[in-house]
């Protein structure tokens, strides 16, 4: 194995999370789910921590939503705003499903165009 195999990139951290998501939807108990949904936000904070700090989505974009919680609804929204870059240097938008009469705060991990 070369060095460069080992060396972490936000590529790499964000593998781990989808990795870490798919296995948590196949978990049997829904305590395994929830640790493993945490573990995949851990990698995906990781990943935002490298130097590309610029927003991937635009505003009026279509995007869908992936909730790591139970009580958010999953599916198609609409970018509202990408917000400023914090000190945490998450990214970080409002977002609007038709189906819902108020404006969510998501992270850009929990969002994909598919």
């Amino acid at each position: 194995m070369s060095a460069s195999s080992n060396s972490l990139s936000a590529k790499l951290c964000e593998d781990r999370a989808k990795e870490c998501l798919s296995l948590a939807q196949q978990a049997k108990s829904r305590s395994h789910s929830i640790m493993l949904e945490h573990i995949a936000g851990t990698w995906y904070r990781i990943a935002d921590r490298f130097p590309q700090m610029t927003h991937k989505y635009a505003v009026g974009q279509l995007v869908y939503f992936h909730g790591m919680f139970g009580g958010a609804a999953s599916g198609q929204y609409e970018i509202v705003r990408a917000l400023p870059i914090e000190r945490d240097n998450r990214l970080n938008y409002r977002i609007k499903s038709v189906a819902e009469a108020f404006e969510r705060t998501v992270e850009e991990h929990e969002l994909t165009t598919e």
